[in-house]
């Protein structure tokens, strides 16, 4: 559990974290997918998501690696498990292990860049996802403003969901992005999260010197880069647990039989003794007894109506959650927000991070510090002074 000196002034981002990580009962367990070039969580000149792990943890998240070739398997405590592009396919055993995951009510965030096959399809293909290689270019000029160049879109359009309600007309940015489109799937609900504008397309050749849209190859604005995807899990999967609960339950009870087959007159006069228990009870005891099993029978079938909901977030674009860019305007907020609405299923409000208070120390030169008291001291008192006699001699 992290604590707060109190000899240091408590910041707005310090305190707004704290109180987020008493509000939680549990300590939501964050996995983060390696073993396929995908980026880590260890600080890397070329790009990491170390800074996006700091800001979980100071949430009150548990973030860890996962191998799965390594482990085995999903751990039972994944609570989300983040697919940060990977640069080569993944295992036909690893992509089963994360559908059966996703089926069994787990949670994906999935940042995937475009020109890169990761293996995902049947996971992708279950949610009604469709990711198109061509790359996004914004037409408006926002991103040569910055110095960024047309391959970054500049998203100010978001989706009317719970990971995005707080963004209006503020700026998030996706360099060397992909569209992301969905189809109808039974039971998958989709929300759009990042919208492009009209003035954005996705494009097809990138090879040529002026980059112009054709009707004919690329697919105009305005379209998803990121969507947010719920499921509801059908309840044959949780009366197959049931079932596997109820068989581990007939086991015991065989061994239970066994163990107390020894005993078998005991149980004869017992048998006999509720025998006449029950000849000479009224009727009335026979319904409430009928009642129960009613009541019984009733909440059981409540259980089974019961559906699991599993969560899906894929984004395309990985490099916005890296350090680079992760405290640039609203991309860390995008990331935080995504993990938060994936791993809690209690609909607590996400907003807007509070922003840390930014050193503003101006470093001064030998030379600097030397004439910056000359020139306040001496040299504009002096100027002041000169005006003003000027000022009072023409005023004589």
């Amino acid at each position: 559990m992290s604590s707060i000196n109190q000899r240091e002034p408590v910041s707005e981002i310090e305190l707004t974290n704290a109180i987020a990580t008493i509000q939680k009962d549990y300590i939501p367990k964050i996995y983060v997918l390696q073993g396929h070039g995908e980026y880590s969580l260890e600080a890397n000149p070329e790009g990491s998501l170390s800074e996006a792990s700091k800001s979980l943890e100071s949430k009150g998240y548990e973030i860890k690696t996962l191998n799965i070739v390594e482990n085995g398997g999903i751990p039972d405590d994944a609570n989300v498990i983040i697919i940060a592009s990977p640069k080569r396919e993944l295992f036909d055993q690893e992509v089963t292990a994360l559908q059966e995951y996703s089926k069994q009510g787990g949670n994906l965030l999935l940042l995937l860049d475009p020109n890169i096959d990761p293996g995902l399809d049947p996971i992708l293909k279950d949610w009604g996802i469709k990711l198109d290689n061509r790359i996004v270019i914004d037409g408006s000029g926002a991103g040569n403003i910055v110095g960024l160049g047309p391959t970054t879109p500049f998203i100010t359009n978001y989706g009317n969901h719970p990971i995005t309600e707080e963004f209006t007309n503020s700026i998030s940015f996706y360099p060397l992005s992909r569209p992301v489109d969905t189809i109808e799937v039974e039971n998958v609900q989709g929300t759009s999260l990042l919208v492009t504008s009209e003035q954005m397309w996705a494009e097809s050749n990138l090879d040529s010197e002026e980059v112009t849209f054709d009707p004919q190859e690329d697919i105009s604005g305005p379209f998803d880069l990121g969507v947010a995807l719920t499921r509801t899990i059908p309840s044959e999967t949780v009366e197959n647990e049931v079932k596997e609960d109820n068989k581990a339950e007939a086991e015991k009870t065989d061994n239970n039989q066994e163990s107390s087959a020894k005993n078998n007159d005991d149980i004869d006069n017992t048998n006999k003794n509720e025998t006449e228990k029950n000849n000479d009870s009224p009727p009335k005891e026979t319904d409430k007894v009928t009642d129960s099993n009613k009541d019984e029978t009733e909440n059981n079938n409540n259980v089974n109506k019961d559906k699991i909901e599993s969560r899906l977030v894929v984004i395309g674009n990985s490099t916005f959650a890296t350090n680079n860019l992760f405290n640039q305007q609203l991309n860390g907020d995008v990331f935080l927000n995504s993990v938060q609405w994936l791993s809690n299923q209690d609909e607590q409000t996400l907003s807007i991070r509070p922003k840390q208070a930014k050193d503003r120390r101006l470093n001064l030169s030998p030379f600097q510090a030397t004439i910056v008291p000359i020139l306040s001291l001496a040299v504009f008192p002096l100027l002041g002074l000169i005006a003003a006699g000027i000022t009072w001699w023409r005023r004589r």
